[in-house]
C-alpha cells in the first residue's frame, strides 16, 4: 500500500477538504481526487463521504484512519531506525597506547566491545608518550592507555584507572638472576640497571642495601649500548613482561594503567568498562 495515498488520506480526514488538503501537500485538488479514488478502490470500501461543504469520513474510514496513522508512524520510525543504524555502522573509535605496554591484550578488548556494541569498531594504534596528547589534540584518537602517569602529566585531560601491570626484570637468558621467581631491590646491586620510562627512578637512586651499596642506575637510551651492556650482565627495569630475553616479577608495586580522554561519552565509557573486565578476566603474564 503506498504511503503517499495514505497520508494523502490522513490530511483529507484532517482538512475535510480535498481543495485545503491539496493547498497543505502542495499538489491539485484532482491528484488528491485520484488518490483517494485509487485508495479507496484497493481497500475495498467507502472512506469518504463527498458533499458540496467538503467531505467526512464514513465508519469504515474511521477505523482505516486509526489504522493508517499507525502505519504510517511505523513507515517513520523504520526509516529513523535505518539511519541511526547506517550511521551507527560507521563509527569508530581509535585508542593509543603507550610503546612500553604489552599489548596482547588489546585484541580481546576488540573483540570484547565488537560483539556487545556490533555498531563500533575499534582500532589501537601504538605511540609514543609525547604523541599521546597530540593525537587526542589533532582528534586522531578518540583516548589513550598509559601506564602510571604522574599528576603533571597530559593536564586537561580526564583520566581513570582500569587495571594495572606488574613491572619486570628483562635480562640476558644466562643472566645468574633468570631463574629467580622474582628480583628484589637487593639483587640488583651487583649488575647495571637501566630504567625505562614511565618508572619511577626514586625508589633505585635512594636504595642502599645494608651493606652502603646503591643500586648502579645507567642513564643512556641507546639500543646500542643497552644491548652490549646486557651481554655483560646489565638489566632493564620494564613496565610489563616482554616476549623475548628473560622476564622475571619485580618486587615492586605495580603500575596503575589509565585511560586518559577529553571527555566521557557512551563510547568511551563502554570501552573502558570492557577494558576493566578484561584485565580482571584474561591471566595475562603482565596482570597481577
Amino acid at each position: 500500500m503506498d504511503s503517499t495515498k495514505l497520508k494523502t488520506f490522513l490530511t483529507v480526514a484532517k482538512e475535510k477538504s480535498f481543495t485545503k488538503t491539496a493547498d497543505v501537500l502542495y499538489i491539485t485538488p484532482t491528484a488528491v481526487k485520484k488518490q483517494i479514488d485509487s485508495l479507496e478502490d484497493e481497500v475495498g470500501v467507502q472512506l469518504l463521504r463527498r458533499h458540496s461543504a467538503g467531505c467526512s469520513l464514513t465508519p469504515a474510514g474511521e477505523v482505516f484512519r486509526a489504522h493508517a496513522s499507525s502505519i504510517i508512524k511505523r513507515m517513520e520510525k523504520a526509516v529513523t531506525d535505518a539511519k541511526a543504524a547506517a550511521e551507527t555502522s560507521s563509527r569508530e573509535l581509535s585508542i593509543g597506547y603507550s610503546i612500553h605496554l604489552d599489548h596482547s591484550f588489546l585484541s580481546e578488548i576488540g573483540s570484547r566491545f565488537s560483539e556487545s556494541y556490533p555498531g563500533y569498531t575499534v582500532n589501537f594504534l601504538r605511540l609514543k608518550k609525547s604523541q599521546l596528547p597530540v593525537g587526542l589534540q589533532n582528534e586522531d584518537i578518540d583516548a589513550f592507555i598509559y601506564m602510571d602517569p604522574s599528576k603533571n602529566d597530559f593536564r586537561g585531560y580526564q583520566r581513570k584507572v582500569i587495571g594495572n601491570t606488574r613491572i619486570h626484570v628483562i635480562m640476558r637468558k644466562k643472566h645468574p638472576l633468570a631463574d629467580a621467581e622474582k628480583v628484589t631491590l637487593g639483587d640488583l646491586v651487583p649488575y647495571p640497571v637501566y630504567i625505562e620510562t614511565g618508572i619511577d627512578t626514586i625508589p633505585f637512586e635512594q636504595y642502599e642495601n645494608d651493606a652502603g651499596e646503591p643500586i648502579t642506575i645507567r642513564s643512556s637510551k641507546s639500543r646500542d649500548t643497552i644491548l652490549p651492556d646486557m651481554r655483560r650482565g646489565a638489566v632493564v627495569i620494564y613496565p610489563c613482561a616482554v616476549d623475548h630475553d628473560i622476564s622475571v616479577p619485580f618486587d615492586h608495586e605495580p603500575l596503575d594503567l589509565v585511560m586518559v580522554y577529553p571527555s566521557l561519552t557512551d563510547a568511551i565509557e563502554k570501552l573502558m568498562h570492557i577494558t576493566e573486565e578484561v584485565l580482571q578476566d584474561t591471566d595475562l603474564h603482565i596482570m597481577r
